[in-house]
């Protein structure tokens, strides 16, 4: 999953797409199988980071729209410093989460004060087994 759009505290990010808070069902793919969630990786692209700033990704799923998505508490946080002289734009967060064919996935994120907006978005990939 990622996007090239903008993202900001708390926003979601789908395939190509993301959306604000409270657009969840706006920014899910649907899973084609029962699995396992077992990890995410995060990349912030060129996003700078001061020291002991902090982007976290963070795995919702939903069974459906009308549902309140729920986190399944597995998460990526990259910690800053993060620049062009001392990239640093990756993370990864490990968990172990059973998901059934057709739910919504997506994947949120969150910033500490002060980061603010992505403006070139973020990349991530959700990690599954198969039973």
């Amino acid at each position: 999953m990622a996007t090239d759009q903008s993202v900001s505290d708390g926003g979601w990010i789908g395939l190509g797409t993301s959306s604000s808070q409270s657009q969840f069902t706006r920014s899910t793919v649907v899973l084609p199988f029962n699995a396992t969630i077992v990890g995410l990786v995060l990349n912030i692209r060129d996003k700078t980071l001061l020291d002991g700033a902090t982007v976290t990704a963070t795995i919702f799923t939903s069974p459906c729209g009308f549902a309140d998505p729920v986190s399944t508490g597995i998460s990526a946080t990259v910690l800053g410093p993060s620049n062009d002289e001392d990239p640093n734009c990756t993370a990864t967060g490990t968990g172990s989460v059973a998901v059934t064919r057709g739910t919504l996935v997506s994947v949120q994120l969150t910033t500490s004060q002060g980061v603010g907006a992505l403006p070139n978005g973020a990349a991530v990939t959700i990690l599954l087994t198969i039973p």
